[in-house]
């Protein structure tokens, strides 16, 4: 009897997986593997987490916490935060998030997938994505340039924020058509145990070995003037040349005019006393709502500005005020000496700070002084903000300045000036490359010698003095007057010259890839403010550059495909499916 039991029970297995078999051929005939019913659960599992990740996405890309009160992590409770409030809302409108939400609420499932941990897996998810895509448009352009700048966060960390400047040539669908774009990407905030250029040396590269970028292809560094950075013995920009001659260092110009602008302030006594008294004027009438009224009600439009230690602008817009208004500004401070209804220890002391600043106001060598410094301040902030651009070219940028130079008496270093005019003999002449035609062919010789030089590292060099040569004879013929690097470097890619000339194109994406200014690492700092605040200071490394990422590169995010994102991560969050 057991020997028939076990011989109907081996062919009763045998018909199963006969039976099992047979379905699992019908499946793959007819192309539908896993039954309709777990296909439609994995259909809702992917639909649902492409939602979770477009909230992710949204929140991180406007700056805006997840947690609410005291950590609350609750749905349909009060001060739950703007991530699970807005998964209620989106539940109002959508019966998958409807349905989901319903589960959690009626305690059929266990886990409802919308906690801290999962949002920082999330977080992370489209970071990485971002970064991949940065990574890729690096490899694309082949030459790179970083652009670093430090700061402390309000937990008291060191915060290095690293950005990648290259030069990216987006084709059309048909790739007939080419725009040659400047581009600065955020890679992320790299905390510093120690800020010496050594350890910041040993950083950088571990950053680039995770991007698997090559230390080789970099051709640019561009830092603010702290010594710890553009030091001509221990620095940074001196020991990543040591490893690589050809990552040439391009003091930020915008910086650099904004500290002459604030040491000119304070260079002198007249200088000195004339902000101050500046200062002085938008401390009293912001001190007092009944001076600011008094202020205000002469015109509507009418308001006083502070000075900034560091933003050389703020000096302007503090001038611009008094230079055009002026008499109402000094009536208002008449007014208000003279006001009898100022009464008490407070009125007096503002009745006699007006009376000061009055005289202040009224002296010639203050209202000389105010049309001096406007005229030059105006000139100075044009300059600055062009400097700040992401597409200025290090040519643009030397015009630029040497106009300013004519303004101003003295630079308070020539050094970092004097290292942007050694770059422009190098490779100036390939940005004016119509005007070869108007030079000897010896005068051509020499200074692809020079670029050649400036471009070579033992026995690896961009490019070939004697061909390039060639083909700037051959080349310059071809283009129109007054063509940008941009606009020669389109047309070369255009017309698929790159085969036919080279070096011209290799030199010029050495050029475009040259950073002018530290503008971008600077901004990345806002970002950093407004994401790790005073409430949020215990934010983890990981989280803060995750959020930063998606604000910063809010542009990639948004072309992100999510669905392929999801599509992986969702089957592996799906219920598991027998087969």
């Amino acid at each position: 009897k057991d020997g028939n039991k076990r011989k109907i029970s081996a062919h009763t297995e045998h018909l199963e997986c006969f039976q099992n078999w047979k379905e699992l051929e019908l499946r793959l005939k007819t192309g539908k593997i896993i039954d309709e019913e777990n296909l439609r659960v994995i259909k809702k599992k992917e639909k649902y987490w492409q939602q979770i990740c477009i909230l992710v996405r949204v929140l991180g890309g406007q700056n805006l916490t997840f947690h609410g009160h005291g950590r609350n992590q609750k749905l349909n409770t009060p001060g739950n935060g703007n991530f699970l409030k807005f998964v209620e809302y989106v539940a109002l409108f959508d019966p998958v998030m409807k349905e989901h939400l319903r589960k959690i609420t009626d305690h059929e499932t266990q886990v409802h997938s919308l906690g801290k941990n999962m949002q920082n897996e999330l977080i992370q998810i489209l970071a990485n994505a971002i970064k991949k895509k940065i990574v890729e448009a690096a490899h694309s352009a082949k030459y790179f340039s970083i652009i670093l700048d430090c700061t402390p966060d309000v937990s008291h960390v060191e915060q290095m924020t690293m950005m990648i400047h290259l030069v990216d040539m987006e084709k059309s669908a048909d790739e007939d058509n080419v725009e040659v774009l400047i581009k600065e990407h955020f890679w992320g905030f790299v905390p510093l145990k120690e800020t010496t250029g050594a350890f910041m040396t040993e950083t950088i590269l571990q950053e680039l070995e995770i991007m698997s970028l090559s230390g080789e292809n970099l051709r640019g560094q561009g830092y603010d003037n702290g010594s710890n950075m553009k030091g001509k013995d221990n620095g940074l920009q001196r020991r990543m040349m040591e490893i690589n001659p050809r990552a040439f260092f391009v003091s930020c110009s915008a910086h650099s005019l904004n500290l002459v602008v604030n040491d000119a302030a304070r260079c002198c006594l007249e200088a000195s006393s004339f902000f101050d008294l500046v200062q002085r004027l938008y401390v009293f009438f912001s001190g007092s709502t009944c001076c600011w009224e008094i202020l205000t009600h002469r015109e509507n439009s009418l308001t006083v500005k502070p000075l900034s230690q560091t933003r050389c602008e703020s000096r302007i817009d503090a001038l611009k005020t008094l230079f055009y208004e002026l008499g109402n500004i000094y009536d208002a401070v008449i007014e208000i000496s003279d006001d009898t209804t100022f009464t008490g220890s407070s009125g007096n002391a503002a009745r006699s700070d007006a009376e000061a600043l009055a005289n202040g106001l009224s002296k010639f060598k203050f209202v000389t002084s105010l049309i001096l410094w406007y005229n030059i301040l105006f000139e100075i902030n044009l300059t600055s903000k062009q400097l700040q651009e992401k597409n200025l070219n290090i040519h643009s940028a030397i015009q630029k300045l040497q106009q300013t130079k004519n303004i101003l008496e003295e630079f308070r270093s020539d050094e970092g000036f004097e290292r942007t005019l050694h770059l422009e003999s190098v490779f100036g002449f390939i940005y004016d490359s119509h005007r070869l035609q108007k030079k000897t062919a010896r005068q051509i010789r020499e200074f692809c010698i020079k670029l050649e030089s400036a471009l070579t590292h033992e026995n690896s060099k961009d490019i070939d003095a004697t061909d390039l040569y060639s083909e700037l004879r051959a080349f310059s013929r071809r283009l129109k007057k007054h063509s940008t690097p941009e606009e020669v470097l389109k047309f070369v890619c255009e017309n698929k010259l790159t085969d036919s000339f080279p070096n011209i194109f290799i030199a010029l994406c050495i050029l475009l890839a040259l950073p002018v200014s530290v503008a971008s690492g600077e901004c990345s700092f806002s970002k950093l403010k407004l994401i790790k605040t005073y409430l949020r200071s215990t934010m983890v490394q990981e989280r803060l550059v995750g959020f930063a990422t998606m604000s910063i590169e809010h542009e990639i995010a948004g072309k992100l495909d999510l669905k392929e994102l999801v599509t992986e991560f969702s089957k592996l969050k799906a219920s598991k499916v027998m087969f």
